[in-house]
């Protein structure tokens, strides 16, 4: 048998749909991380500086010389950002650097006055204001942010804070360096998981198929070895009940070719026995030809109920057949077999039996129906107890009508009752006691076929000791 290539098999096809989805999620994180990380956070570390600025403005306000002092050197720690506070006429009150400090003292005072000029009017005027720059001799770029200090709703002075730019740089960049480590743990991670996954999936399934190949090739009991409760577990149950299913079917099978065998190989030894009697003997008295005679007839009798039952089965199983249906009184139709079948029943001495105290009329096939009766009827006969009973009964109840056809026999084991209605089923219990033993065993098979067919429901009761009740229902006609 021909491997089928990795990439073509479902643990394949399950290890390049996993990789695939965490390479789609690593150029989605990457693609966000490299191309809007550092603007993101930069605009993130800006709003917060600013919130940081507008807080500090309102503690300044009421705060006094040496608590300002406290307040500045507290925003620093906690912001890493320099600030200047400036009174309502513009003058210097507080730097966190020294008088003239901060970014003064590393951009020079012309060109610090010059920045501090975007912000500062604009935050003495009562206006919050931010504004990214460069330093003119470094490069490197900042963030001045100007916000008013008010005290009963008048502004008394404004707070200057900058924020270093590269800082916030530098962080993005740490950032990124620990992403690639991330991307390349996950990448390994994802790897392995897949594979694991991906053979776990796949292991029970080479399992189920190993069994099911077995299976087809006749080994119909070949163990299925997974053990798990998930759908794949499901399968392999169903796998293994499908399994000892064919097993007893195939038992059933040859049980059925033997006894059909033997049902042909008696009739046809009979009928060749008793020609060759009629043929090699002269002279044979009148009764004895005709007693042959007879038995070559009911014999071949026989044979051609045989061939009637295996082609009107193999019709019923093969295709759906077809139905004419009209309104049947069941009543009546089951006196009718009653009488087909009291004779022989009394030959052997044995009474059949018949209660139906109402009308029942049903919407059925009456040819099809009447051979579910009979072979009901035939199949009670031959498993009664020697000179024991049947009966047919016919009641209504509910609308609903339902018939029983019961034996006296020695019953049906309840491990076996399900079998009952298989085609090669040949049921042992009783067989051969009552007045038609003997039969292939396809009675009960055909009388199921013909009643789904009908969608009527049916079954078989058999109390221990009690003999064997089988039944069918029809819903009443309107």
């Amino acid at each position: 048998m021909t491997r089928t290539p990795f990439r073509h098999r479902i643990a394949g096809r399950l290890w390049l749909g996993m990789m695939a989805l965490v390479a789609v999620v690593l150029v989605l994180l990457w693609l966000f991380q490299v191309v809007f990380l550092e603007r993101t956070y930069t605009a993130l570390r800006i709003q917060s500086a600013v919130r940081s600025a507008d807080a500090l403005a309102a503690e300044l306000a009421d705060a006094t010389a040496g608590g300002a002092s406290d307040l500045l050197e507290s925003f620093v720690f906690r912001t890493g950002m320099d600030a200047e506070w400036f009174d309502a006429d513009g003058r210097l009150v507080l730097s966190t650097s020294g008088s003239g400090g901060g970014m003064g003292g590393m951009m020079g005072q012309s060109s610090w006055a010059m920045m501090r000029a975007a912000v500062l009017p604009a935050a003495l005027d009562g206006v919050p204001s931010s504004l990214k720059m460069t330093h003119p001799r470094l490069g490197e770029a900042f963030d001045v942010i100007g916000a008013p200090v008010r005290k009963d709703g008048a502004v008394v002075g404004a707070l200057i804070a900058y924020l270093p730019l590269p800082a916030v740089a530098e962080t993005a960049a740490v950032l990124k360096r620990q992403l690639l480590l991330i991307s390349g743990v996950l990448t390994l991670v994802a790897l392995l998981l897949s594979l694991f996954l991906a053979r776990s999936f796949t292991r029970p399934i080479r399992r189920i198929t190993d069994a099911a190949r077995r299976m087809a090739d006749g080994e119909f009991d070949a163990p299925v070895d997974v053990a798990r409760r998930d759908e794949i577990g499901e399968l392999a149950d169903t796998l293994a009940r499908m399994g000892r299913g064919l097993s007893r079917v195939e038992g059933l099978r040859r049980e059925f070719l033997g006894n059909m065998s033997h049902d042909l190989r008696t009739p046809l030894t009979l009928i060749r026995g008793y020609a060759e009697s009629l043929r090699d003997l002269e002279g044979t008295p009148p009764d004895v030809r005709r007693r042959q005679l007879d038995r070559i007839v009911a014999e071949s009798e026989r044979l051609g109920r045989l061939v009637d039952d295996l082609l009107d089965l193999s019709r019923l199983q093969s295709e759906a057949p077809r139905l004419d249906l009209r309104d049947v009184r069941l009543d009546a139709l089951a006196a009718r077999v009653a009488d087909r079948f009291r004779e022989r029943a009394e030959a052997v001495g044995m009474r059949l039996s018949l209660e139906a105290p109402e009308p029942a009329t049903v919407r059925a096939d009456e040819a099809r129906l009447e051979q579910v009766l009979y072979n009901l009827v035939q199949n009670a006969l031959q498993h009664a107890r020697s000179g024991g009973a049947a009966a047919i009964r016919v009641r209504r109840s509910g609308g609903v009508v339902r018939c029983e056809v019961a034996d006296d026999g020695p019953g049906i084991p309840e491990a076996e009752r399900a079998a009952v209605w298989e085609r090669y089923r040949k049921g042992t219990a009783g067989a051969g006691t009552g007045a038609d033993a003997g039969g292939a065993g396809l009675g009960l098979a055909i009388v199921r076929s013909i009643l789904i067919a009908h969608g009527a429901s049916y079954g078989v009761e058999s109390p221990p000791g009690e003999g064997a009740t089988f039944w069918f229902s029809f819903p009443e006609a309107g």
